[in-house]
């Protein structure tokens, strides 16, 4: 992989490839970055990552306006989230990683499911998270079109042991 624009998340529906105004009903783990001239393939670190972490179970708490007039659902604090969201925000800025937001990021980590159109998550809700997805944000160089390149499945080498 040498350049493009990626984030990754957890895909809580199912999808493909989908465009920019149309996004699925997501957990973004880590949010856009870029990568160029990178020698390591990004979708095997995520699978090598994603193998190291168990599945989440996460809970819903309230909803927040975010700014720019997003409504979204809150995810409650979850230490296991927390770390694998730092591991990949450490692991990429060691790849090259360019994020569109602050380096800080991985101290602000606030996540959240944005309500869609068609979908959206409530207080109380349980969220089975058993698989990230790198998604390139501009496929074929093309900024409407997202498309899913890697999928990496969450889940405890240690305990199979």
């Amino acid at each position: 992989m040498t350049s493009g624009r990626f984030t990754v998340s957890a895909l809580l529906e199912p999808a493909s490839d989908f465009s920019h105004n149309r996004w699925p009903l997501h957990l973004t783990v880590v949010g856009n970055f870029v990568l160029e001239g990178c020698t390591y393939d990004v979708s095997e670190f995520l699978v090598d990552v994603t193998a190291s972490h168990p599945p989440l179970t996460l809970l819903c708490g309230q909803d927040a306006w975010l700014a720019g007039d997003s409504l979204v659902t809150r995810i409650e604090p979850n230490v296991a989230l927390t770390e694998l969201h730092r591991e990949l925000c450490h692991g990429l800025l060691l790849l090259g990683a360019r994020f569109e937001a602050s380096v800080q990021i991985m101290q602000h980590f606030a996540p959240h499911v944005a309500v869609q159109k068609t979908a959206r998550l409530r207080e109380g809700d349980v969220l089975k998270v058993g698989q990230l997805a790198l998604i390139d944000r501009a496929a074929g160089w093309d900024p409407t079109s997202h498309e899913i390149i890697a999928r990496g499945e969450l889940q405890d080498l240690a305990a199979l042991r």
